[in-house]
C-alpha cells in the first residue's frame, strides 16, 4: 500500500477501495473510484507498482486487491505502515527518533 501510495498519490481511502477490476494492466493505468472529490480519475502505474500488483494478482482471493483478513476492503492500516518502513529500509542507521518515518 506504501509503494502504491508513493508511487501514484493514491490517498488510504483509494488505495483500501481499490479492485482489480479497476487495474489495465495493458495500459498501466489504475481506474481511481470512490475520490475525495467524489470524481473518478486515473493513476498511471509504474513498472514498479505494475510488477507488485502482478505478484499480489497470483494471491488473489478476492476482488479487492489489499482486502483484509475477511476479505473485504481494508479500513484502516494498523500494523501495515510500520511493517512497510521497516521492509524499504527507510529508518535503517537512523538513530534519532525525531529523524524516524
Amino acid at each position: 500500500m506504501a509503494l502504491l501510495s508513493l508511487h501514484t498519490g493514491m490517498r488510504a481511502k483509494e488505495i483500501f477501495q481499490l479492485m482489480w477490476r479497476n487495474i489495465d494492466f495493458e495500459n498501466d493505468m489504475i481506474h481511481v473510484v470512490d475520490t475525495k472529490n467524489t470524481e473518478s480519475r486515473y493513476a498511471y502505474m509504474s513498472d514498479t507498482v505494475k510488477e507488485m500488483l502482478q505478484k499480489n494478482l497470483q494471491k488473489k482471493t478476492t476482488d479487492c486487491v489489499f482486502p483484509d483478513n475477511n476479505g473485504n476492503p481494508t479500513k484502516y492500516l494498523s500494523k501495515i505502515f510500520p511493517r512497510a518502513v521497516e521492509d524499504l529500509g527507510f529508518n535503517n542507521d537512523v538513530t534519532d527518533d525525531k529523524n524516524k518515518t
